[in-house]
């Protein structure tokens, strides 16, 4: 949920300009012309792709403090954390766990017993993108039992909740209600992501014991292409270290943004479908070689402030205001209904959120710019061969369009070839065995696949849970 594309300078310098570009050398005296024609900071035109709010002001004395569940004894926790009201009609449990306590750094989930119950079910985890985005979007809007349609709270015709237990973190410590209390608390490299949330599991599964031998899977999209390795990896190295093991048997991962290496050429999707011309095409290859060189020096700031600027050229170009779907080239597919019904009094209560800041996502975005465009493969490759593992790619997405994540899948495995999929007897789309990689492309989606095609989505998580529980 993707890459809110920001050019930021850490530091309170502001955006990126044009003279910040001048070690490019002179091979790329074409590309620093383009730049300097700005006439400004290099543009960030994703700031308003992304739902953005002003969170609401809350007074503590009418919504209490946030629930702090890791000094509780964990029947205590339980039952304070179990969720009332409206929200609370599907069986539920939120609150907050500290993963450091020298700044008061906390997550936040809400965790949901499967209707089939949960002694019986896998354990599902959700980690949305971003970074900074918080999963919330995917409870309310992908795969979570509620919906919000207008200011009205309603039950999800396809759920995933109906054959796993779910459980959705607000990580990185900054993101949604996830808080800190001290500026050093938030995070700026995967690795302290990824130990943050092997903390707060640890904690809840000491708070639910019984989840601890369920089958437990991770899951999500996009710049969870890096959250998700990153915490596999964490479980699978201190398996090997303590007693209290996670039973890690897989992770699936939707339009995954893992190695920004190859996650450049977006010249190579826009034009074969006439979203830009020959003379901005030419002028994109420049800006991607250009990246690629940066990325060889560890420039990593500025090879993101490129990359935002090359995404810039195809929107401007195409006229498309909206880079999930390209079948909906000016409408923001991103409801954001929840984010108001989240922050009123009685879903704070309800939520046991108290006086918690509803965050959007620059807060933990801006502060992880300078690992934004580092590989993901670091985490990705050791597990390769440990664990099943599926990418999926929507037909239909532009800032983490199929080619990237089949270029890096084949980048592991070698060419492989394809297999038609169909769901209900219709067409879903192609599914591929890829050494120890499985990928496939879903038909007809964009960036956010459970949304876009729910039936497609669960037949493909089912079918790759099913099949890990049979290994």
């Amino acid at each position: 949920m993707l890459l809110f594309l920001v050019a930021f300078v850490i530091g309170g310098t502001g955006a990126l300009l044009a003279e910040d570009y001048e070690g490019l050398g002179e091979e790329f005296n074409d590309v620093k012309d383009v730049l300097k024609k700005m006439k400004g900071p290099i543009p960030d035109p994703f700031q308003n792709i992304y739902p953005s709010w002003t969170p609401t002001p809350v007074d503590i004395r009418d919504s209490g403090p946030p629930l702090i569940l890791s000094d509780l004894e964990p029947g205590v926790a339980r039952s304070a954390a179990k969720v009332t009201g409206p929200l609370g009609e599907v069986e539920g449990y939120s609150g907050f766990v500290t993963v450091e306590p020298k700044y008061n750094s906390s997550l936040y989930f809400w965790y949901f017993p499967s209707k089939k119950g949960a002694e019986n079910s896998p354990l599902i985890l959700w980690l949305q993108g971003g970074p900074g985005a918080s999963s919330l979007f995917g409870m309310f809007t992908e795969i979570g039992p509620y919906e919000v349609v207008g200011e009205k709270l309603q039950k999800r015709k396809i759920s995933w909740h109906e054959d796993y237990s779910l459980l959705f973190i607000d990580s990185p410590v900054g993101t949604g209600f996830s808080f800190t209390d001290d500026e050093d608390g938030y995070r700026t490299n995967q690795k302290d992501v990824a130990k943050d949330l092997h903390t707060a599991l640890q904690q809840f599964f000491r708070i639910f014991q019984e989840l601890r031998s369920r089958p437990f899977f991770i899951t999500g999209e996009s710049y969870a292409g890096k959250h998700i390795p990153s915490l596999a990896l964490e479980i699978h190295l201190r398996n090997q270290e303590m007693k209290n093991e996670i039973n890690l048997k897989g992770f699936a991962i939707g339009n995954p943004f893992i190695n920004p290496p190859e996650n450049l050429q977006f010249s190579q999707f826009c034009y074969p479908l006439g979203l830009c011309d020959t003379p901005t095409r030419r002028t994109m290859l420049r800006m991607e070689k250009a990246t690629e060189y940066l990325l060889k020096q560890e420039n990593f700031v500025q090879a993101h402030g490129l990359m935002s600027m090359n995404l810039h050229l195809l929107m401007t170009n195409s006229n498309f205001t909206n880079i999930y779907n390209i079948l909906h080239p000016h409408e923001n597919t991103l409801s954001a209904d929840f984010v108001e019904y989240v922050q009123s009094a009685e879903a704070r209560t309800s939520l046991h959120v108290g006086d918690a800041e509803y965050s959007g996502i620059l807060p933990v975005y801006r502060r992880l710019i300078p690992d934004f465009m580092k590989s993901g493969l670091e985490f990705l490759n050791p597990l390769l061969g440990q664990y099943p593992i599926l990418l999926y790619s929507g037909h239909m997405d532009i800032i983490v369009w199929y080619g990237f994540t089949r270029q890096v899948v084949e980048s592991l495995s070698g060419p492989c070839p394809h297999r038609s999929w169909m769901v209900d007897g219709k067409f879903a789309g192609y599914r591929h065995k890829c050494g120890h990689l499985e990928f496939a492309l879903v038909h007809a989606a964009g960036h956010m696949v459970p949304t876009d095609r729910p039936e497609a989505a669960k037949d493909l998580i089912d079918d790759f849970i099913s099949r890990a529980l049979n290994q």
